[in-house]
């Protein structure tokens, strides 16, 4: 996709077919609850999918037109007629502010994240236009945002979301696809797909799952009680075993969970009502705050897991050979913390070297970070030798094999040396 022409073929020809399935692969036509699943026959679309598009600030200055950039700040906010001609107080109407695609629409109570793209960060507000419920209407309102030419050159962007229901697997995506157009021509492309569980406690294993959560909260009291009264026997000195550090953050980490999971699940059942009130009519129902806190949620019983499994390991001080390992690492410390530091300056230099040498050429090079993990990855062996060698038949294959020796022949048998002494 390169120019509006592009994304309204795409739309017609690929989107719509996708959402809208029409027949079995047979041939056969499907049933009226059939037709809610999209073309993969597994996925139950959630909702209705929507057109949201972020747009330029445009002015005059010296008769000349001066378009804004690409912050937050900068976007396009007020409200139009068909063809992005100025809406003034004297036509506007209710009707007209709640329905049409051309009026610059805020989320509800903060509903919506930004939409993350390749390019920039936008803000969760824009110009809404709903695609439908079946394929004539989706069509139909392709047709018309076409005809009317609702993507222009003052388009900053153009996100397609939607969501979808697996019964199979109980998940539910959501998916954004982003279309950037370019100040100077062109479009830059990416999607996101976000994967969540809303209805946490069903089956067999739900019902184990939530047996362990309760079983979890129930020795979580004591938990505490033991650990505070820990902390008044032993004082100050509380503070200097690793091991009672680690089940002070095991504590606070806890805490954060149970005030996670609440705010969890009040969002995904808010989430999930407002789609039951709204389920017969073409409202786009955003799920981003219910798939956020449900991704915190996720991320917050990681790190409890984490913490926990992590306290057997002190059971295994009573190993001779366990004993042996810990006293081996203490004493090493010193040693490879000084390697450490001259590994990082190292690594840091052929970071540097490959997104100064490669950064406008690959991807994986185009920023400090992406390089950082390119080379990360070229040590476990995953590299894109092919791709290095087309940009340049000398630097390329010098930059490789010089880091790949350096890396493996010379700083890990310093590492290895440093273990063995």
């Amino acid at each position: 996709i390169q120019t509006a022409d592009d994304y309204w073929s795409w739309a017609r020809d690929v989107l719509v077919p996708g959402l809208f399935q029409e027949q079995h692969y047979n041939g056969d036509k499907l049933g009226w609850r059939r037709k809610r699943f999209i073309s993969d026959a597994v996925s139950y679309r959630i909702g209705a999918a929507r057109f949201k598009q972020i747009r330029r600030y445009t002015s005059l200055f010296l008769n000349q037109e001066c378009n804004s950039g690409n912050s937050f700040s900068d976007g396009e906010t007020r409200d139009f007629l068909p063809g992005w001609r100025l809406l003034s107080s004297s036509n506007s109407s209710e009707d007209l502010l709640e329905q049409s695609s051309w009026i610059y629409q805020i989320p509800d109570s903060g509903g919506e994240l930004p939409a993350m793209a390749d390019i920039a960060t936008y803000g969760s507000g824009g110009y809404v236009a709903g695609v439908g419920r079946n394929k004539d209407a989706a069509l139909a309102v392709i047709a018309d945002l076409e005809k009317a030419d609702w993507i222009d050159r003052y388009t900053r962007t153009v996100v397609l979301e939607f969501t979808v229901y697996n019964a199979n697997i109980n998940f539910f995506s959501t998916m954004s696809y982003t279309v950037e157009f370019l100040n100077m021509g062109g479009a830059v492309s990416s999607r996101s797909i976000r994967t969540y569980r809303l209805h946490r406690f069903v089956g067999p294993a739900g019902y184990v799952i939530l047996a362990l959560h309760i079983i979890y909260v129930a020795c979580f009291p004591y938990t505490l009680y033991r650990e505070v009264k820990l902390m008044k026997e032993q004082g100050k000195r509380y503070c200097q075993q690793p091991w009672n550090l680690l089940e002070i953050v095991n504590i606070l980490v806890s805490f954060s969970a149970f005030a996670v999971f609440a705010v969890d699940y009040i969002t995904s059942r808010n989430t999930l009502d407002k789609l039951l009130h709204h389920h017969e009519s073409s409202k786009y129902i955003s799920f981003d705050l219910a798939s956020f806190w449900n991704q915190v949620f996720v991320w917050t019983v990681a790190t409890v897991a984490f913490i926990n499994i992590s306290k057997f390991l002190r059971l295994l001080r009573f190993n001779p050979l366990m004993s042996v390992l810990m006293t081996s690492l203490r004493r090493m410390l010193p040693e490879v913390a000084g390697f450490a530091v001259y590994f990082t300056f190292l690594f840091m230099s052929f970071v540097q070297l490959g997104h100064l040498v490669f950064g406008l050429k690959i991807q994986e090079y185009s920023t400090i970070t992406a390089s950082g993990k390119s080379l990360f990855l070229c040590a476990l062996g995953i590299f894109e030798f092919d791709e290095i060698l087309s940009t340049s038949r000398i630097i390329g294959p010098l930059f490789l094999y010089t880091y790949l020796c350096i890396v493996f022949i010379i700083i890990i048998n310093i590492l290895v040396a440093i273990i063995n002494d």
